[in-house]
């Protein structure tokens, strides 16, 4: 789930073509968090990988994306890469939902 709302007050904050530039960059930065998350080794450096999927996707209003990084908290090490392809899958709906919300008419 996508709060509309959310990325309606942040676009009237800071503009459409910075929003456009934020989700991208979040998206391109959680892309490469993602696949780390299987590499890991380090429980400090998963959760610090999970917090920071967790606090950007809320604080874009990527609820469904916050609550799926939020599940993996606990996940074991040997179910981490097939959780990680669950939450990459979320993260690809949660900006398939948000691209129609950006395009405009010329």
């Amino acid at each position: 789930m996508v709060q509309i709302s959310r990325i309606q007050e942040l676009r009237e904050e800071i503009g459409d073509d910075d929003m456009r530039a934020v989700l991208d960059i979040f998206q391109a930065e959680a892309e490469q968090v993602i696949l780390s998350l299987d590499l890991l080794t380090d429980d400090n450096a998963y959760e610090k990988a999970i917090h920071f999927l967790r606090s950007g996707a809320l604080n874009l209003g990527l609820l469904s994306l916050a609550s799926e990084a939020e599940s993996m908290r606990h996940i074991p090490k040997p179910r981490r890469a097939a959780a990680a392809q669950n939450l990459k899958r979320t993260l690809d709906a949660s900006f398939d939902k948000l691209n129609p919300f950006f395009i405009t008419a010329a």
